[in-house]
C-alpha cells in the first residue's frame, strides 16, 4: 500500500506572511526604489570612477612622454578612488546595519 499523500507539497516555494502595513511607515514607491537605487550607483561611480579615470589618464600620458616615473596624480587618484571604495562600503554597512537602508535608501525613507 502506498504511503499517505500529505497536502503539503514538499516541492512548493517557501511561504511568509509580508506585513503590508507597519506602524508609522508606508512603503517607498516602485519610482522611489528605482531613484535610491540610481543614487547608490552615481555615489559609487562619482567617488570612487571619476579619481580612477582621472588617475588612468596621468598614467597613458605618463606613457605617451615616454617617462619611467608614476605621476603623484596617478598615485592619489588610485588612493582615493580605494579609500572612497573602502569608505562607502562602510557606510553602506553601518546604514545596514542600524537602519537596514542603504545610502540612497535613507534619503528617501519616508513616514506618516
Amino acid at each position: 500500500m502506498p504511503p499517505p499523500v500529505s497536502s503539503v507539497n514538499p516541492y512548493a516555494a517557501p511561504q511568509s506572511q509580508v506585513l503590508s502595513t507597519l506602524p508609522g511607515l508606508t512603503p517607498a514607491s516602485r519610482g522611489s526604489r528605482f531613484g535610491a537605487s540610481l543614487l547608490d550607483g552615481l555615489t559609487g561611480i562619482i567617488g570612487i570612477g571619476v579619481p580612477a579615470v582621472i588617475a588612468i589618464f596621468l598614467m597613458f600620458q605618463m606613457e605617451e612622454s615616454g617617462s619611467q616615473n608614476v605621476p603623484a596624480g596617478a598615485i592619489a587618484g588610485f588612493v582615493l578612488a580605494a579609500l572612497a571604495f573602502l569608505g562607502l562600503k562602510v557606510w553602506n554597512i553601518v546604514l545596514l546595519t542600524t537602519r537596514r537602508q542603504t545610502l540612497g535608501k535613507s534619503g528617501s525613507a519616508s513616514a506618516s
